[in-house]
């Protein structure tokens, strides 16, 4: 089994759903491993509030056409500072809005110190199909939000990266 090696989104966004309350702030810095974060550290994000949808895509896999999708691995660095954050939703996306498959979410607390946070892996396929074309597609990526869930809590995310597992034909 081959993999693309670790790939960072060249394009982020934000969108507000129904019942979002806060957006990020420079959410474009999820792009890459440099300690530098996005965030939200408004004293108005307070239990229950939720992000606004963050949206990672383009992420240039290079999978090559034909290959069988084993398994994909979402890795991100996270935490929290003052009241605490948790994760809330973690899927992926084939056309850069819908989520499809699983919700890796499970609720867990972030840390108080960065650590990398990882979600599927070499033989999950999130509870759907892919083929290389959809993995290679721009609008391929990583939907995800956090919630608070304390008073006045600040939460950071350093990246979001992708790993896809394959079989090339032989």
């Amino acid at each position: 089994m081959a993999d693309t090696g670790v790939k960072y989104p060249a394009t982020v966004s934000t969108i507000q759903e129904t019942g979002d309350d806060n957006d990020w702030v420079t959410p474009a810095e999820v792009v890459s491993d440099n300690a530098v974060y996005a965030n939200i550290i408004a004293a108005s994000f307070d239990s229950p509030d939720t992000s606004y949808l963050l949206r990672a895509t383009n992420f240039s896999m290079g999978v090559p056409a034909g290959a069988t999708i084993n398994g994909i691995l979402v890795a991100i660095e996270r935490y929290y500072a003052n009241g605490r954050c948790n994760d809330y939703d973690v899927c992926l996306t084939k056309n850069g809005t819908a989520r499809v498959g699983d919700d890796k979410s499970t609720g867990a607390i972030f840390t108080t110190a960065p650590a990398i946070v990882s979600f599927g892996g070499a033989t999950d396929l999130w509870n759907t199909t892919w083929t290389a074309a959809e993995i290679n597609a721009s609008t391929f990526g990583v939907l995800y939000k956090m919630q608070a869930t304390d008073a006045n809590a600040d939460g950071f995310v350093d990246f979001i990266r992708v790993t896809v597992y394959y079989t090339a034909i032989t």
